[in-house]
């Protein structure tokens, strides 16, 4: 990998990689994490695996597990960054 370059990835992406200097933006309420939204296609909760969780505590859980991804990959500075507006939405 070139170190002079520039890389952009989502959190998915990024599990096992580290870099000096991370930048995480849309650190905001429905950004990231992300706000739930109920699936046109449900899925039975055993094929989800949800344990007795809700679909809003799975999708939680796992929002805060991109989270913990995202920001465990800077290995000197880590930059999070929100805006007060998002498109049509007001954040502020």
């Amino acid at each position: 990998i070139d170190s002079d370059a520039l890389h952009i990835l989502t959190a998915h992406r990024a599990k096992g990689l580290e870099w000096p200097v991370v930048f995480v933006p849309f650190c905001a309420a429905k950004q990231f994490p992300s706000d739930f939204q109920k699936s046109d296609l449900p899925l039975p909760p055993a094929l989800l695996g949800l344990d007795g969780e809700s679909e809003q505590e799975f999708h939680a859980r796992g929002e805060a597990c991109l989270f913990y991804v995202a920001v465990t990959r800077a290995r000197n500075r880590l930059f999070l960054s929100s805006a007060t507006r998002y498109g049509k939405s007001n954040y502020a």
